[in-house]
């Protein structure tokens, strides 16, 4: 029969172990978007082409229609595992209604037969015809069988029905199977897979209940067919508009394809199970018993489908609704295991294991089946039905989960049809055996236990098809207990089938496989796929590391645990260098993308009138707006990128730049040009990040030290960085050329300046001004410097390990800024040391966001790991992330569709508000739904249990697009943020990740592993580092605590060598051993993660002597609807702080109209601050501040805090500016709470 099964599922010969789904070695190879995840859709809804994911090319759809699909095939697979056993209970009425008891058999096994027979011809027509068609044609003859069995008039056109019916419905099986092999991702299949089987499982186990609730009903027996016919044509939308065509072969003619099958071995094929299913049916005796290994499943579940339910009936005198009540163990159990597994079993492997352990559960209750008697309590049989449920559950669809895996494309269906042979197949001829071993075996009991009462043979077998005979109906009770013990005795026969099939399938798991775990299913590929919101990896994360003993007040130094041999210095061998990555990427991924831009096509620029209150009085201002329209992206490749930096560093030789001498890059944040072709009149506008790092690789090309600073440095700190660094060419966009006018270039060494001639910032004469005020100094472009390099190119001058990188200058809060040398080990080390806290959860197919200035160390070393695993960087602008500042496109987020952002507490506080603020004008149903997911995922990922992102697709698609669709984690860096948004943030978008870091540290220190997710910690310390905690007794920090608590110090290749000629500072930071003291107050949970507590300099002593986290509560009160930024000020002479808070417009203006105060003077209203001081004080108070970090009273400005000013580049506050702005206002807030 194999063989004959093989022939028609294909017309190349196959061998059976082509289909052997137990030999499953390979990785599953997914993506990061699924179609419940996708946002990819064509404006017409139509799927969009299929994307290649590894070899597997994986279709795309909206959310919505993937849904409605789901939903028609969720239904179909329900109607198919109805009308599978919907017969069960309806047998008497029909053999009532239409006579000829010889036939009744085939009201159950038509339909096995018709689906069996079927099953290989259906699996090979799905790899020659559009699925879309076929599926329709499938449901269609599913109906027309129904509608036969409905109107039947006779027996035989009932046995006709069932068989049309059943033919139906292995097309439709197969059709939901090949759907779900095309449009999900493999790691999702399972998941997807278990809930067919599921739904199949639960119109399976309902069958006999709807069929004897129809049979007891007015509506008589003939709804239970009926009823396909009325759900069909309800759903017949989704069938015909929703669902996608895809055909294996559609640029094929169809005839060709439909005469290449074996019609011979089709014919063959179904003749086979015909004679199997005929000889078997009554009245001949059992003369032997079929074990098929692939059917065990589908023979346990049908034999609790068909007999426990006549158990009850004959026993206890139930009807179908009593029934219903007593299934219901195993229906859930059976559910429960199903998606349980689904879920699990690409985590957890162990395949042949999960077998074993679903036959000793499956055997486990059905031993005891064999001993059941009408004394046996009902909760017993509970409990077997339990084991027994849990058992089938197990394996309902692991072998089409391996098939979907192991063989996708156009051979899956293929596969799935000879799964489906062996499982439905054997499950139709162990039903076939059992319910001729109940006919025999019953009747001769029956017989037997009435002798001599006069009941005819025909009576006693009617009792024995459903209880409708003058047996039960009219006998006394002697009668009714000599009948139930009967068939309690017969049914427990019955189950010796399905024990000595169980048994010997242990036999086979457990003897002749090699090994229990193996063959293994492919374990979930976490480098694609969304990150889970639990700790994958098992704890502790970081260990002590050897060779150091205890000192009084200090931890034994901590290190990453699966370096704790060694600290790792380099992300590959013969990586020393940053050059050295950009190099061995564009060896090893040449034609990936590198880095992504946007053209500006259009600026749009709007002024508008707005009211003001200017000291008290109320003036009409003008403010201009504008909006940015920008193309799609485009992207360089790492073989052009590597091309494009070594001509850039070929004209900076040209320029007189050696490796004893230094580049200034004094970049703006935002946007700048990058000399590509582009159509006339159309400008390049690309975020500065790009020409920014391009600027810095191409230094690397030739041993050129480079000098970073933020453009919010000013006048002052630019001339400090030029002064003492003594650089001779200087990088610089046009617009901030009157920044450096005057005494920052005329009292430094600048001969050279390099130009963004195209960036749109400004008014256009800024070159013209610099050039007429600076003749001395020689004045070039990017463009032309590209031109210099390709006209006179040099020998590569690559750097060494040791040698300087770069001087980075921090973005000076307070003071004077202080230059971190960071040597080129130092860079690479710290991309070894972050790659190694994600170093399973990344890949080349990563497509990140970049938006933050280069000039911040955490930005370099990201980016640069981005070039390292071979990803792609789309540089975008805080202006421009999302929709609200561009016309006729999408915001950047939308745009790129990125797998990985890194943000800042803002940025998330951002969408996080607006989420909520959009939510509050949705329906109270919606706003509940969407609460109720939120609460459903929370619970289920705190407790580690499956399908907790069932809901992710349907409630929070909309939220998602908001940031492409895509993210498989999110990362908050700069500062701390709320509890509340980061929970809100990780069910929502994606799981989301902290970093922590410094300039000195080149931003290692901690950072979060997407596969050690912890809501309360930061992360495992990177595999470059070791780190420490002293005690701060002074300040109540002890090292030697329970929970150790201190400053945080840090050792490794990563650390600054020195601050620039700051031999001063430098001694202040380092200790004599080495040790770079950060300043920072941190602890060890008991996983050995960090935890970031405050900063020292941010601990302000209040007046009772107790000292309060400055930045520990802004993150709280950052939370606050009302807010959009905040500083917490504290002083020592009051007893608790105040906040000064940039509001949320929207928000702050409806909570004054709460009061009836306008939006023109809320800012300085009285009784809006009152408002927002009880909101700040509820959500203190709400997330357990004490009462000294409750605010006392607040300040509401009525300006926007931007960089350079407020905040830094970074976003962080500029608290001396902000002091020096509000001064007033502080000093009165202060001593109005006192």
């Amino acid at each position: 029969m194999s063989v004959t099964v093989c022939a028609i599922m294909s017309s190349k010969a196959e061998s059976a172990s082509d289909f052997h789904t137990r030999d499953v070695a390979e990785k599953l190879p997914v993506t990061g978007q699924s179609p419940t995840e996708s946002i990819a859709v064509d404006k017409d809804g139509s799927v969009t082409p299929e994307e290649e994911v590894g070899d597997v090319a994986v279709v795309q759809m909206s959310n919505l229609r993937w849904f409605n699909v789901c939903v028609g095939l969720y239904l179909t697979a329900f109607l198919y595992g109805l009308d599978s056993t919907i017969a069960a209970d309806v047998q008497g009425p029909i053999l009532a209604s239409l006579g000829n008891l010889k036939m009744l058999p085939w009201v159950g096994t038509g339909f096995l037969l018709g689906s069996v027979a079927t099953i290989s011809l259906f699996g090979s027509l799905y790899n020659k015809v559009e699925v879309k068609w076929l599926y329709l044609g499938s449901i269609i003859a599913f109906e027309i069988g129904s509608a036969i069995c409905g109107v039947a008039p006779n027996m035989t056109a009932m046995a006709v029905g069932r068989v049309v019916a059943g033919m139906g419905g292995t097309g439709i099986y197969l059709g939901c199977m090949t759907y779900i092999s095309i449009f999900p991702t493999p790691a999702k299949r399972p998941l997807y897979t278990a809930l067919i089987s599921a739904f199949w499982g639960l119109g399976a186990v309902l069958g006999p209940v709807i069929g004897g609730g129809f049979a007891q009903s007015k509506a008589t027996w003939r709804w239970a067919f009926y009823i396909n016919l009325v759900l069909a044509a309800i759903t017949a939308p989704i069938y015909i508009f929703w669902f996608p065509h895809h055909g294996a072969h559609h640029h094929e003619k169809i005839l060709p394809r439909i005469k290449n099958l074996d019609w011979l071995g089709a014919l063959l094929n179904a003749a086979t199970f015909a004679l199997f299913i005929t000889a078997l049916v009554p009245q001949k005796p059992v003369v032997g018993s079929v074990v098929h290994r692939d059917c065990r499943y589908q023979r346990s579940q049908l034999f609790n489908i068909y007999y426990i339910p006549l158990f009850f009936q004959f026993t206890k005198g139930d009807g179908a609704i009593e029934v219903a009540g007593r299934l219901l163990p195993f229906i859930f159990l059976l559910i429960i295991s199903a998606l349980l597994s689904g879920a699990l079993m690409p985590k957890l492997n162990l395949y042949a294991a999960w077998y074993v352990i679903s036959g000793i559960l499956a055997l486990a209750g059905s031993v005891p089946m064999f001993f059941i008697s009408t004394a046996t309590p009902a909760g017993n049989i509970y409990g077997f039905e339990v084991l027994i449920g849990a058992g089938c559950g197990l394996t309902l669809q692991a072998a089409y989960s391996i098939a979907l895996v192991k063989f996708p494309g156009d051979k899956a269906t293929s596969v799935i049809s000879f799964i489906n042979v062996g499982q439905l197949g054997g499950g139709a001829l162990a039903l076939a055996i059992a319910g001729t071993l109940f006919q025999n075996v019953g009747f001769n009991t029956l017989q037997s236990a009435l002798d001599g009462r006069g009941y005819s043979s025909s009576e006693i077998r009617a009792a024995l098809a459903g209880g409708y005979s003058t047996i039960i109906s009219e006998s006394t009770p002697e009668i009714r207990s000599l009948t139930s013990d009967a068939i309690a005795s017969t049914i427990a026969t019955v189950y010796g089938i399905s024990i000595s099939g169980a048994a010997a399938d242990m036999e086979d798991y457990i003897f002749r496989s090699s090994a229990l775990i193996l063959p293994q299913l492919p374990s979930m590929d976490y480098s694609t796929e969304i990150m889970p919101l639990h700790q994958v990896h098992k704890p502790p994360f970081t260990v002590e590391a050897p060779g150091y003993s205890k000192v009084p007040g200090e931890t034994i130094p901590r290190r990453h645990v699966k370096y704790k041999d060694g600290l790792v210095n380099s992300p590959a061998d013969g990586v020393h260098t940053v050059f050295d990555i950009i190099r061995r990427s564009a060896r090893l991924y040449p034609n990936n993308n590198a880095v992504g831009y946007r053209k500006l096509i259009k600026l749009h620029k709007e002024t508008k009138k707005i009211q003001k209150n200017i000291d008290g009085q109320i003036k009409d201002v003008s403010r201009e707006w504008q909006y940015y329209e920008l193309s799609q992206f485009s992207f360089i490749t790492y073989k052009d990128y590597e091309q494009l930096i070594i001509e850039l560093g070929c004209g900076l030789r040209k320029l007189g730049l050696r490796p004893d001498k230094k580049l200034h890059l004094f970049g703006t944040t935002r946007y700048a040009p990058l000399p590509l072709p582009v159509d006339r009149g159309t400008y390049i506008l690309l975020y500065a990040s790009v020409s920014w790092i391009s600027m810095s690789h191409a230094c690397t090309s030739q041993s050129i030290p480079i000098v970073t600073a933020y453009d919010s440095l000013g006048a002052e700190g630019i001339k400090h960085s030029l002064d003492q660094t003594e650089c001779e060419v200087m990088y610089i966009d046009p617009h901030l050329l009157s920044t450096a006018t005057g005494s920052p270039v005329q009292e430094s060494k600048i001969k050279t300046v390099i130009v963004n001639q195209d960036c749109i910032f400004g008014t256009g004469n800024e070159i013209d001004e610099f050039k007429k005020n600076h003749p001395e100094i020689k004045v070039i472009t990017y463009q032309e410097l590209l031109k210099l390099g390709q006209e006179n190119p040099v020998e590569l001058v690559p750097a060494k390990g040791p040698d300087l990188y770069c001087i980075m200058y921090t973005s000076g809060t307070s003071g004077v800024p202080k230059g971190a040398c960071i040597t080129h080990q130092s860079l690479t080390a710290a991309v070894a040391g972050l790659y190694s806290c994600v170093d399973d959860c990344v890949s080349d197919k990563e497509c990140v966001l970049a938006y933050l200035p280069l000039a911040h160390i955490l930005e370099m070393a990201l980016e640069n790991l981005v070039f390292f695993i071979g990803g792609t960087l789309g540089y975008g602008s805080p202006k421009t992330l999302s929709d609200m500042s561009v016309k006729n496109c999408a915001g950047d987020m939308r745009e790129l569709k990125p797998t990985v952002m890194v943000g800042v507490p803002q940025i998330w506080e951002t969408v996080r508000k607006g989420v909520l603020a959009k939510l509050e004008t949705s329906s109270p149903i919606r706003r509940a739904l969407f609460w109720g997911a939120v609460g459903y995922k929370g619970f289920m990922s705190r407790n580690r249990l499956p399908g907790a992102s069932i809901f992710d697709g349907i409630v929070f698609s909309k939220v998602r697009e908001l940031v492409g669709g895509r993210l498989r984690f999110t990362m908050n860096g700069a500062s701390g943020i709320s509890d509340e948004t980061k929970q809100f943030v990780s069910l929502v978008l994606a799981p989301m990740l902290a970093g922590y870091g410094l300039t000195e540290t080149c931003a290692t220190g901690s950072l979060g592993c997407p596969l050690e997710y912890s809501p309360n910690s930061i992360g495992p310390i990177p595999g470059s580092l070791d780190a420490k905690l002293v005690s701060l007794p002074e300040l109540g920090y002890s090292a030697d605590a329970d929970i150790p608590q201190g400053e945080i110090w840090f050792k490794g290749m990563p650390i600054m060598t020195e601050y620039f000629k700051n031999p001063e500072e430098t001694s202040k930071a380092f200790t004599a051993d080495g040790w770079f003291k950060t300043g920072d107050i941190g602890e060890f949970d008991a996983n050995g993660h960090l935890r970031v507590i405050d900063r020292l300099k941010n601990l302000v002593k209040m007046q009772g002597g107790e000292y309060i986290a400055l930045e520990k509560v802004e993150a709280v009160y950052r939370g606050s609807q009302v807010v959009a930024n905040v500083m917490v000020q504290a002083e020592a002479e009051y007893s608790r702080p105040i906040a000064v808070i940039m509001p949320n417009e929207k928000a702050l203006a409806e909570r004054a109209k709460e009061v009836g105060v306008d939006e023109h003077s809320m800012h300085s209203d009285r009784k809006v601050r009152n408002l927002v001081l009880k909101d700040l004080q509820a959500t203190g108070r709400r997330a357990g501040l004490s009462e000294i970090e409750i605010v006392s009273g607040v300040v509401i400005t009525d300006e926007e805090w931007t960089p350079p000013g407020l905040v830094t580049a970074t976003q962080k506050l500029n608290r001396r500016m902000i002091r020096e702005r509000f001064k007033k206002e502080i000093s009165e807030c202060f001593k109005g709470s006192a």
